[in-house]
């Protein structure tokens, strides 16, 4: 990728500097592009070239090549950079960190123009694509979009219990919880955002057999056959959380949160949809027992 700056910037001085994602900042020298903290110059000196801007691999090193210059160009270098540098973010989940983070590498490898940047969230992985030329940034999006669309929520603010409700909210929908392992912490995570009471009703937190017997009327042989933690379980767990409360739209989960269980620590069964419709999955989860109720 190459940018022509400005004719009035100098040909006098370059600064070599590795760099992560597109950020201005004055320095020593001139002006740089940073990533956080880091200001690593490798290597200054004069050289003889056009004033060009070039950025690489995103998810790797970066190399920066920048023209030092006077504090006029700089400032018109500033300007002219921040109208020019703009950013996609994405949002995901579900999705294995490593898969993600191949998949990007290999399409920045053929997707030179822009530079793409991953990060953690506490809901997933943040993936912003960096751009020069928006329609070259908006095709790159488009092919992460198609290829990742299972595991993309959108956000204004990255968080996922947001995008839940904000979908929640627009489609008029109302939600109850069945929560066994959970212990109540999935109702936590939802009620602590303002206006979550436009569309989440509660959650029945059945954390004992009995419970799940005599609230949600699971069977007893069913539980005794096929254990709290299974496909059959939580779908009737669903079903009669859905049926006691009146909501639109339910979630019911139960899990080994360890130290024991008749499963593997860990395992964890959940159902969501409505009356008319649910799905159920299973995951298994590694890590301190606090963790699989997270």
């Amino acid at each position: 990728m190459h940018l022509n700056i400005l004719s009035q910037i100098k040909e006098d001085t370059i600064i070599y500097e590795r760099v992560k994602p597109l950020g201005l900042r004055r320095g020593e020298g001139g002006l740089k592009l940073f990533a956080g903290d880091c200001d690593d110059v490798c290597q200054t000196g004069p050289k003889e070239i056009t004033p060009r801007l070039f950025v690489k691999g995103a998810l790797g090193e970066e190399i920066l090549y920048l023209l030092d210059s006077s504090e006029e160009a700089i400032d018109d270098l500033v300007a002219f950079l921040e109208k020019k540098i703009g950013t996609f973010t994405l949002y995901f989940t579900g999705i294995k960190e490593a898969v993600l983070k191949k998949f990007l590498e290999d399409l920045q490898a053929e997707s030179g123009e822009v530079t793409l940047q991953l990060e953690k969230n506490p809901d997933g992985f943040i993936c912003k694509v960096r751009y020069l030329q928006k329609s070259k940034a908006e095709e790159v999006v488009k092919k992460i979009r198609k290829a990742l669309h299972l595991y993309e929520y959108v956000s204004n603010e990255g968080s996922l219990s947001l995008a839940l409700q904000d979908l929640m909210v627009e489609k008029g929908l109302r939600l109850i919880l069945a929560e066994s392992c959970t212990g109540g912490l999935i109702s936590h995570l939802l009620t602590k955002n303002p206006g979550s009471s436009k569309y989440f009703l509660g959650s029945f937190v059945t954390y004992s057999n009995k419970l799940k017997k005599d609230i949600l009327q699971v069977p007893e042989l069913m539980l005794k056959e096929e254990g709290a933690v299974s496909a059959s379980v939580v779908k009737k767990m669903l079903e009669g959380a859905l049926e006691k409360s009146g909501a639109d739209m339910g979630i019911a989960v139960s899990g080994v949160a360890g130290p024991d269980g008749d499963k593997p620590v860990g395992t964890v069964w959940f159902a969501l949809g409505s009356k008319e419709d649910s799905e159920t999955g299973c995951l298994h989860l590694q890590g301190r027992s606090e963790e699989h109720t997270s």
